[in-house]
């Protein structure tokens, strides 16, 4: 229920999925004409350069602000509807599409796939289903992948991340009930030394995980979490500042001033040149296999996120 606190609607947070939503569009139909990794049914040998740093700064940002506005209303469904009630829910909106996507839309995708960019030969739909997709029949030789089995959530991996962010916060919402009240040094916005520190904190253990995992390498995790290691730290993070945002009411006390040094501060990044697309790449320093960046913007309408992404050297995506 909506409090003076909490009110019902946030318009500024209705504006902001949209034009995440914009960028989430953008970035992927892009992809497929950009200086990007990835594999496409149709590719075109020429690229456009100029998008690189479009999506340099893209990917550095707009998943990561989806986890956080999840998370943000995250505490409110579940005080409304108890533990046994919010499940439910998150199963019925969540868990059945990603059940159809995974046993019979991403199936047709990954057969038509199969039949017109991989050597083995035509085989009947359900046996690939069967022996492909889900690997019943053993893996064939010299298997080109890029997994196996075929089996995957596709795009619907940040569906699937968030049915277990939301498991998780279940489990510690029986673990440690929120307290009853937060005093007022609790309740107050972050200042900017300790945003600069998570941003630090936060670029440090991505540098050190994107050594071992670079970008858009996916793996399973247990088995069936389809996950980017290199992303965790970042949606993770940003999920969990989204939760606390929610219970201290960050959002709407952030001052003004907050907003405006962001964007100075992103201003200042543009005209030093932080990125160059001519090179399809952005960078600080180099250091062994790894590249940093460092790009500062203003989402949430006052909220800053500065942000430092690494690479390994190449294409990035």
């Amino acid at each position: 229920m909506a409090n003076e606190r909490h009110p019902a609607t946030l318009f500024f947070i209705d504006n902001l999925r949209i034009a995440l939503i914009v960028l989430v569009i953008a970035h992927h139909a892009g992809q497929a004409y950009g200086p990007t990794g990835g594999s496409w049914y149709f590719e075109n040998p020429d690229r456009a350069s100029i998008l690189g740093a479009f999506f340099t700064v893209n990917r550095s940002f707009f998943m990561s602000l989806f986890f956080m506005i999840s998370g943000y209303f995250l505490p409110a469904s579940y005080d409304r509807k108890g533990t046994r009630e919010f499940l439910g829910d998150r199963l019925r909106r969540l868990g059945w599409p990603l059940l159809v996507f995974f046993f019979a839309v991403i199936p047709v995708m990954m057969y038509i796939y199969y039949l017109n960019f991989r050597t083995y030969g035509h085989i009947p739909f359900l046996a690939y289903y069967s022996q492909v997709h889900f690997g019943a029949g053993g893996r064939p030789p010299g298997w080109i992948g890029p997994t196996w089995p075929d089996m995957n959530f596709g795009h619907l991996w940040f569906v699937e991340h968030l049915l277990l962010f939301a498991v998780c916060y279940v489990i510690w919402r029986l673990i440690r009930p929120p307290l009853a009240g937060i005093d007022s040094r609790e309740a107050r916005p972050p200042r900017h030394v300790e945003i600069l520190v998570f941003a630090f904190v936060l670029a440090a253990v991505t540098f050190v995980v994107r050594i071992w995992h670079p970008i858009d390498k996916w793996g399973a995790f247990l088995g069936f979490i389809q996950v980017a290691f290199a992303d965790v730290p970042r949606d993770l993070s940003f999920f969990v500042i989204g939760v606390i945002a929610y219970r201290r009411n960050w959002f709407l006390n952030m001052p003004k001033k907050t907003g405006k040094v962001s964007v100075a501060a992103g201003r200042f990044g543009c005209r030093r040149k932080l990125l160059r697309p001519s090179a399809d790449r952005a960078y600080l320093f180099q250091r062994g296999r790894v590249q940093c960046a460092i790009a500062g913007i203003r989402p949430l309408g006052g909220v800053p996120l500065q942000r430092i992404m690494c690479w390994p050297p190449g294409p990035i995506s």
